[in-house]
């Protein structure tokens, strides 16, 4: 089943269901209308029959007032029953009279006790007089020293009558409306398909279109990845810009590291006839710093560098990184080209900016981020660089090289006590403490976590241990406050080690410092003690 056919049925659905819901509420509508409806008529006839009765001049009798009342509603259907005030009935316009004499008191009926001078009373019950569900309206009435009521009602049989009656009409206009509904409906059905057939065949075009252009610009990017060098970029550049804008020309222009000229470096078609060389401040796209588009010679302004084609569409696309100019691409049309074509272009200049972003990132970038963020201390990868060339001078100059491996007593503790955000609080201050310690020629890293080492080149095993009873004493000083609660104070468990007595490579040497560190832990923390590991070469 294809669509249009679904959603006719969907729609079918829909619609029968809000008809339905419709139906039960008009249905509910449609009785409270019709009980509303007959009320009124009741309620008419019976000031119709307290008027009538008003004008009476004889005496108040059975005898004489059921005829009265037959002769006022003889063209009527509703049954009108006169009551005086204690009950008793009078006349009664379906009853004779010897059967009016025979019915039984009224006073407790819920009409009459219900009814007031400015408002009906009404019921509905079933009448065991004429065996059948009835529908009662009271009005009360005096005249001179005589009260009682008016009572008129109607069989709530000839009610439903009306109501079948209406209800009938009410399907015979939904019937007719869902009968032109569907027709309606099926002849928008049929429109829309035929439409969609148009639409779906246009969209698959241009989705093929789209879908081959995306290939293209997937297999350039893929290749861009690749270049290492801007000779390489050069010829995928040539080569690719050709297959994807066939009829056009253009350039690839980088950057000069004067920043004032760009300099082509892939050309592709058959009418490039661009200079090689071109000043930054010729080309708008350039100055704006955005693509900048020329396609009508007497309403554009056309860049300098390309004025020789004031007859064509140009495109000047500046390739930035980090807003900073890497070059530019230039192409060139016979006439002004679509929206999506020069979105692709847009495409294919920002897979030039990143390469050429990578390729000088490649030739410039060194160096690394070196330090620690929270701590502004060396990091452990600088330290495993830096101090195997430390080892390497020491071995050439014949000196040694102190080690102190350093942990903070109890961080876990104090971590779940105040927090991490004290804890790294803490951390900054040790870290102040260490740089306050180390000499210029020094290297204080952190370790990892709440570890810190230093690596102190040309020096003695004397002067490892007055560093780290420095270090100690000015850790165990530190008055540490954090969001102004006092956070107590902290220690320090140190492990000294000297290259090449306790080892004879960096690895040796900070495992060495780092067993005298548990050690120090061991023998109660708050101290530091030397590595009792000798060297093999030792």
């Amino acid at each position: 089943m294809n669509q249009p056919r679904l959603f006719f049925s969907a729609i079918s659905i829909a619609v029968i269901g809000v008809f339905a819901l419709i139906s039960i509420f008009m249905e509910h509508q449609l009785h409270a209308w019709m009980r509303d409806r007959i009320s009124a008529e009741l309620l008419q006839d019976a000031h119709t029959i307290n008027s009538a009765i008003q004008r009476i001049t004889h005496n108040y009798s059975i005898e004489t007032l059921d005829p009265i009342i037959d002769e006022l509603t003889h063209t009527s259907i509703h049954r009108v029953t006169l009551i005086d005030a204690s009950g008793v009935v009078l006349a009664d316009s379906k009853l004779s009279i010897s059967a009016v004499k025979k019915v039984e008191n009224h006073k407790n009926r819920q009409e009459l006790l219900d009814a007031t001078p400015t408002s009906p009373g009404i019921a509905v019950r079933y009448s065991n007089t004429v065996q059948q569900d009835m529908m009662y309206l009271a009005i009360p009435y005096s005249y001179v020293n005589k009260a009682g009521f008016v009572r008129v009602s109607i069989s709530l049989a000839v009610l439903d009558q009306y109501i079948q009656h209406l209800r009938k009409i009410q399907l015979t206009v939904a019937i007719i409306a869902f009968i032109v509904f569907s027709f309606l409906m099926y002849m928008a059905v049929r429109y829309l398909k035929r439409l969609n057939d148009v639409n779906k065949e246009n969209l698959n075009q241009k989705v093929l279109k789209k879908t081959n252009d995306l290939i293209k610009i997937q297999k350039f990017s893929h290749i861009l990845a690749c270049c290492q060098e801007s000779a390489e970029l050069s010829q995928v550049v040539s080569k690719s810009a050709l297959s994807i804008f066939p009829n056009s020309s253009g350039a690839l222009y980088i950057t000069h590291p004067s920043m004032d000229k760009n300099e082509v470096i892939a050309t592709w078609g058959e009418h490039w006839y661009g200079e090689d060389i071109y000043s930054i401040s010729d080309c708008w796209g350039l100055r704006k710093s955005a693509t900048y588009t020329a396609f009508d010679q007497e309403q554009d302004i056309f860049c300098h560098h390309l004025s020789q084609y004031k007859h064509a569409a140009t495109i000047c696309t500046p390739l930035l990184a980090h807003s900073v100019t890497l070059g530019a691409l230039h192409i060139i049309f016979e006439k002004p080209p679509s929206q999506s074509v020069q979105n692709l272009f847009k495409t294919m200049a920002d897979h030039l900016s990143l390469t050429l972003s990578n390729l000088n990132l490649r030739e410039s970038l060194k160096l690394q981020a070196i330090r620690d963020p929270l701590t502004n201390l060396y990091n452990r990868r600088y330290l495993d660089e830096t101090l195997q060339n430390e080892l390497l001078k020491a071995n050439r100059h014949k000196h040694s090289i102190g080690i102190l491996m350093i942990d903070i007593d109890h961080f876990k503790k104090f971590n779940d006590s105040f927090g991490h955000d004290a804890g790294d609080h803490a951390l900054q201050l040790v870290s102040s403490v260490l740089n306050h310690v180390v000499r210029a020629e020094d290297l204080a890293c952190r370790y990892g976590g709440e570890e810190f080492i230093i690596v102190m080149p040309n020096t003695d095993l004397a002067t490892l241990e007055n560093r780290a009873a420095k270090l100690l004493t000015q850790t165990r000083e530190l008055d540490l406050v954090y969001r102004k609660k006092p956070l107590g104070h902290i220690t320090l468990s140190i492990g000294v080690a000297i290259y090449p007595m306790h080892g004879i490579d960096a690895a040796a040497c900070i495992s060495a410092a780092d067993s005298a560190l548990y050690l120090s832990k061991s023998a109660g923390r708050d101290r530091y003690t030397v590595s009792d590991i000798p060297s093999i070469a030792n």
